[in-house]
């Protein structure tokens, strides 16, 4: 309908919160959970690098993109994300980052138009914006 599909995620890395601490706050059930101090490891048997050196959280939100255009489904996040600013201070002031992690896949040329408004949303969460873009045919992120 848009010309392109978009996934958005919210990601928190930190340097030792509990992930549970997250996810009750937040009310939303993680895709990706790393715990810091827990190593993981390959099939065969290999401990992935760097896993366990931090606590690593990841919600993919379940939505369907050719229903509303980008910039009125990130508005409507934030402002329901905006219910968790303490959370988010608390991670960002003890060491830790939070973004949403978008990743468009698009058909043809097109463009977004970040507000200052919604830039501001984002900021007051201390949110960074992460942007991937896809090419049709290209189902890295898929």
């Amino acid at each position: 309908m848009f010309g392109y599909r978009y996934k958005v995620s919210l990601r928190i890395w930190h340097p030792d919160i509990d992930p549970d601490h997250i996810s009750d706050c937040l009310k939303l059930q993680p895709n990706i959970v790393d715990r810091v101090g827990q190593v993981r490891y390959l099939p065969n048997g290999r401990s992935i690098p760097n896993s366990g050196t931090e606590t690593y959280w990841v919600h993919a939100f379940d939505l369907n993109s050719s229903d509303q255009e980008f910039e009125d489904f990130l508005s409507n996040k934030l402002s329901e994300l905006s219910l968790h600013q303490d959370l988010f201070a608390e991670i960002t002031s003890s060491g830790g980052r939070c973004e949403l992690f978008i990743g468009f896949f698009i058909k043809e040329r097109c463009g977004f138009n970040f507000s200052p408004q919604l830039l501001h949303q984002a900021s007051l969460l201390q949110l960074s914006l992460a942007l991937d873009i896809y090419t049709e045919g290209n189902s890295e992120a898929d």
